[in-house]
């Protein structure tokens, strides 16, 4: 395997380069910046989690989604959250094997006993046929392989993405834990940005994208080193259409009440439904959340509360909720 692998920077590749640098002014230079909230970077980190265990098969959403819970499909996402978080916390000056095991014992935390631990059998990639699609090396090479790829990482580099972007594709080609290469390759890639200063003013959830094209997203995975033009291409044209999603949903979002937009996902359907609906029971607002608890919608609905959006009506039906006048 080299690292890196041979590739051209094409001309589609310099203009998807240059329209997301294009972006990146665009969102500084309007102040984009100042309608991301805490909330709303607390929310782009909690779906950029979502969509990359989505992608491995996680069925919960934005929605169902309920933080507190300790079922493996929950602890999937909080643990991706809690990595994610370590990276916004941390100072980001190299990518080495300590780190990369801290990712992976991150997001492997009360999931799975290996943690933190590289393999040390063979390992094959499955479809689902169940037939072997990949075999990664061995583990006698993998530690070199890593630090060949550590090396290329942390040099210099005058295209960031698409370092971040070939770091992994080779992350997941040398494939070094049993389970969570995806989750700690979709990791990496936000890593490797900022250890180079690349900097964006908004979120980007490119786990979003990845996870709605996943077919095409694994096909340029499995031929990368065949053809990692294609497989640039196909990332760098996820990232802007990311970039171009966010910077829509901040513009409306700007429009809003500085109230409504420190809501979740879940607390603002459920404000929309009860501003749609004279008096509602919270009977009547879980039949229309059929998969979140009881005590989470109590929860979302003091949170409404709270924030001066809802207020209680007692009657002889019992406790309903109203819009706030």
């Amino acid at each position: 395997m080299n690292i890196p692998p041979a590739y051209k920077v094409t001309s589609t590749i310099l203009a998807l380069i240059s329209e997301i640098d294009s972006l990146r002014l665009y969102g500084k230079g309007n102040n984009l910046s100042k309608h991301v909230t805490i909330t709303i970077r607390r929310n782009s980190l909690l779906r950029s989690s979502l969509y990359s265990a989505r992608i491995e098969g996680n069925q919960l959403s934005e929605l169902t989604l309920h933080e507190d819970n300790a079922d493996t499909e929950t602890l999937e996402i909080t643990n991706i959250i809690k990595a994610l978080e370590y990276l916004e916390s941390s100072q980001i000056l190299c990518i080495d094997h300590l780190f990369i095991k801290k990712i992976h014992t991150t997001i492997g935390n009360n999931i799975f006993p290996e943690k933190g631990m590289y393999r040390t059998e063979m390992s094959g990639i499955f479809n689902a046929a169940d037939n072997v699609v990949y075999m990664p090396p061995p583990p006698t090479q993998m530690n070199g392989l890593l630090d060949e790829l550590f090396k290329y990482v942390n040099s210099r580099s005058d295209f960031p993405l698409i370092t971040a972007f070939v770091a992994h594709l080779i992350f997941e080609k040398i494939h070094p834990f049993l389970d969570g290469n995806g989750r700690v390759g979709r990791v990496l890639i936000p890593a490797v940005l900022k250890s180079k200063n690349f900097i964006v003013e908004f979120p980007v959830t490119l786990e979003e994208y990845l996870d709605t094209h996943r077919a095409q997203y694994y096909d340029v995975l499995s031929q990368g080193l065949q053809n990692v033009e294609s497989y640039l291409e196909f990332m760098l044209r996820a990232y802007l259409e990311q970039m171009k999603k966010t910077i829509e949903k901040l513009e409306l979002q700007s429009n809003k009440p500085a109230v409504i937009q420190e809501l979740t996902a879940r607390q603002e359907k459920l404000y929309t439904i009860v501003r749609e609906h004279t008096v509602v029971s919270l009977n009547f607002i879980a039949r229309r959340f059929l998969k979140v608890p009881e005590r989470t919608l109590r929860n979302d609905i003091s949170k409404l509360i709270e924030k001066g959006l809802v207020a209680k009506v007692r009657n002889t039906k019992g406790v309903e909720y109203r819009i706030s006048e």
